[in-house]
């Protein structure tokens, strides 16, 4: 597999410098944009899942597929795009990081809330447009606090 991705790697430098050089630089974003969009898809899924199929509030929903999406989040965040790979302290960053979840879903369903009942905003568009917003403080959050880094590593 090694062999595959350096060749693979070795190809897009050569035949697509500039893009590569842009993700190379920002690959701890992207894999961040990437890994958030896995837990949106399994956040949206079971969100449509309980309050289509299932009939449940879509407040209730919403509260459940976030907290799913949770421990996918946190897995692919600590171990793939900021390369955590020590459990010495995965529970002081565990702690860290439902706190932030906590605090994150609280303001998803109170904004969830007022673009649905207040605008008739589609609930799922307004979770998706929600999401966006939050995800940027998470991002800041995540990486300079939770899962420290150096200033210089930004990118990485």
């Amino acid at each position: 597999m090694p062999r595959y991705y350096n060749n693979l790697k070795k190809y897009l430098a050569d035949n697509f410098s500039k893009i590569y050089y842009l993700a190379d630089k920002n690959k701890k974003i992207i894999k961040f944009l990437i890994a958030g969009g896995m837990a949106t898809i399994v956040d949206l899924s079971i969100l449509f899942f309980l309050t289509d199929v299932l009939d449940f509030w879509y407040l209730v929903s919403a509260a459940i597929s976030y907290s799913t999406a949770f421990i996918v989040s946190f897995s692919l965040q600590k171990f793939w795009t900021f390369r955590e790979d020590s459990v010495d302290g995965i529970k002081k960053q565990f702690y860290y990081y439902f706190s932030m979840t906590v605090c994150t879903m609280f303001l998803n369903l109170f904004f969830l809330f007022v673009l649905v009942d207040f605008f008739k905003v589609y609930y799922i568009l307004a979770q998706l447009v929600i999401g966006v917003f939050l995800a940027s403080g998470r991002f800041v959050i995540n990486n300079f606090l939770i899962f420290k880094v150096n200033k210089n590593e930004i990118g990485n």
